[in-house]
């Protein structure tokens, strides 16, 4: 089970950018465009592409899903989740587009396992070649 006191510190601890689990922050990343409504563990904004490679080391340490958001406007409830929201609409890469040879540009992605997940995204962000001294 998460322990969200020791996760929100771990996160506040390794990232610049902004990290809230506040109420208010939480609800507002509880929608997108669709009318679905799931309130997230909490929400980073990362600053830099490290800040996104160690979010999503201590998502995997932490054993907590993560969902990445670009500008929320998903239709039908992909830019939500139960974990932690990492919004990339602003700082990472000037567009929020996270590069990968699987999937060419993506802000938000759904792997059905979390633990896939996180090693997709620290592919992404890391490239290959390094991602097995990182995992």
């Amino acid at each position: 089970m998460l322990d969200i006191d020791a996760f929100r510190r771990a996160l506040t601890a390794e990232i610049e950018g902004e990290v809230r689990f506040d109420a208010v922050t939480r609800a507002l990343y509880s929608t997108d465009a669709s009318v679905y409504q799931i309130a997230p563990t909490g929400v980073i904004l990362p600053k830099s592409r490290e800040d996104l490679i160690r979010a999503v080391a201590l998502c995997t340490k932490h054993h907590c899903p993560l969902t990445l958001r670009g500008g929320g406007t998903s239709q039908a409830g992909q830019a939500i989740g139960s974990g932690v929201i990492i919004d990339t609409s602003n700082e990472i890469a000037g567009d929020g587009d996270i590069p990968h040879p699987a999937i060419g540009h993506a802000r938000r992605m759904q792997v059905a396992a979390p633990i896939l997940q996180h090693k997709v995204m620290i592919e992404a962000v890391i490239g290959r070649e390094k991602n097995s001294t990182q995992l």
